[in-house]
């Protein structure tokens, strides 16, 4: 009997315990129902809102302008080498001025083409970096508005035919593998972006 009564005891304590750790953490960290959750679709932000698709319309535009430069000094370059093959002798001063003129062009050519790219790319760094700063600013101003404390990147890229190391590194970087509709805010992200972007063109 009284070995029953000290294994209840004990038994007690270590309930109590048990008990006091839980209602502890839940002191710290707060009951798990409260926590509440957002999944927004990090790509789909950033590539569909207005300031990346203006973006890609300028870069279209400044794309197009740099092949206009490229083309018209690689007309020039045929029209020089049409020169020093079909009309002047090989030899005279005019002829090497000339093939000086097309080695000249054609280096021209080289150091813009390399030089227009690694300004595009420099560019282009710089302003992702920044849109996903207005874009991180947004996600923490809409948060805090709805009460959320977490919010997770929702990538939705298909599983299309890659090699199997695409595969599996798509397979272990994807954290969220379902959630209800009610707890995605891409669109309001998006509308936001958009928001903001149209405040800073006015005030430019």
């Amino acid at each position: 009997m009284k070995r029953t009564t000290m294994v209840i005891v004990v038994l007690g304590v270590i309930a109590g315990v048990m008990w006091s750790l839980g209602a502890t953490e839940a002191q710290v960290n707060g009951p798990a129902s409260d926590t509440k959750i957002a999944v927004v679709d990090v790509a789909k932000v950033l590539t569909e809102c207005q300031e990346n698709l203006d973006r890609e319309k300028e870069g279209k535009e400044k794309s197009q302008k740099i092949k206009d430069e490229i083309s018209k000094l690689k007309t020039e370059v045929q029209e020089i080498e049409t020169n020093i093959k079909e009309v002047l002798k090989v030899g005279t001063d005019e002829y090497n001025e000339e093939l000086q003129k097309w080695f000249n062009k054609n280096a021209l050519i080289e150091a813009y083409q390399k030089g227009q790219k690694e300004v595009i790319g420099i560019e282009s760094q710089a302003w992702t970096e920044a849109l996903y700063g207005k874009f991180l600013e947004e996600v923490k101003l809409l948060a805090q508005s709805k009460g959320i404390q977490l919010v997770l990147n929702k990538d939705e890229s298909k599983l299309q035919r890659r090699n199997i190391q695409e595969v599996f590194k798509m397979i272990a970087s994807r954290s969220v593998l379902y959630n209800s509709s009610r707890l995605d805010i891409t669109a309001e992200l998006t509308e936001k972006l958009d928001k903001r972007y149209a405040r800073e063109k006015a005030s430019r």
